[in-house]
């Protein structure tokens, strides 16, 4: 089993896709502020409420589980930090419920987290980009959501929506949602792992798993150390639904952990 660098990238067949709505900017939307990382909160760019979202850095590392997924993209191209222009994120709608957005550093230089909610009519935000240009903060160092909740088979879940990021650019054409035939999942561990293991599985009418795709499938993690993020780059799925996701791993010092997600997929792509 050959030594992992820093990210790793595997391929698993699953697709995502994504629709498309006209961007408009947001209205009157709660403020989903943490109060935990506002308490944390250091300097002008430090995490407060900014406009219809809640963004900065913040002093600490705070607590959380051993593994968590960080990020969820169709595409992620990369963007310039310093060029004053906002991201757009767009996602496939899905629910009856508001979607929550969120983006974290996958980096130990500086701990910082964006947190909005929009409207479940919604597809698209607009994000200015002013504090990640402040920070300094890069594509690679980035980890983007998004989810609603969701009932499946009669339990209230989150379920996440794949994600296309691009920034916007003057004069450039409106961006729309593509449709790449992949996607990139982002796993974030807080402790050193010494084996990974990836399920993705269709979702029954019950909310549990159906026709397995990939069951307990081993990914090369001998050696994947303490936050470091994990790509596992997802492809080939067609039918449409929501899917059950399972990332369980042995630790380095004993033991082991696992989480669970669910996820939807919108359906095979059309040209």
């Amino acid at each position: 089993m050959r030594r992992l660098s820093s990210i790793l990238r595997i391929t698993i067949p699953i697709v995502v896709v994504a629709g498309t709505m006209p961007l408009r900017p947001s209205q009157g939307q709660t403020t989903p502020c943490d109060a935990g990382l506002a308490a944390l909160a250091k300097g002008d760019f430090g995490y407060r409420a900014r406009e219809d979202r809640c963004e900065g850095v913040y002093a600490q590392k705070v607590g959380g589980t051993v593994l968590s997924l960080a990020s969820l993209t169709e595409s992620f191209e990369e963007y310039s930090p310093s060029s004053g222009d906002p991201l757009v994120l767009q996602w496939r709608r899905y629910g009856s419920t508001q979607v929550r957005l969120q983006a974290r550093t996958i980096t130990q230089r500086l701990h910082y987290r964006m947190d909005a909610l929009r409207p479940a009519a919604d597809s698209a935000y607009r994000w200015p980009s002013h504090v990640l240009g402040a920070q300094s903060i890069v594509r690679s160092e980035l980890g983007v959501t998004a989810h609603v909740r969701q009932a499946v088979g009669g339990i209230d879940r989150e379920v996440y929506l794949p994600l296309r990021i691009v920034q916007e650019r003057e004069g450039a054409p409106e961006a729309q949602v593509g449709r790449q035939g992949a996607y990139e999942l982002v796993v974030y561990p807080a402790a050193r792992l010494t084996q990974l293991f990836f399920t993705v599985a269709s979702v029954g009418a019950d909310g549990q798993p159906a026709t397995y795709i990939q069951r307990d499938q081993e990914l090369a993690c001998q050696y994947c150390p303490a936050d470091q993020p994990i790509t596992i780059r997802v492809s080939g799925l067609d039918a449409a639904g929501v899917y059950f996701v399972e990332i369980g791993a042995r630790l380095a010092g004993g033991g082991s952990t696992a989480i669970q997600q669910w996820l939807y997929h919108a359906g095979p792509s059309r040209r």
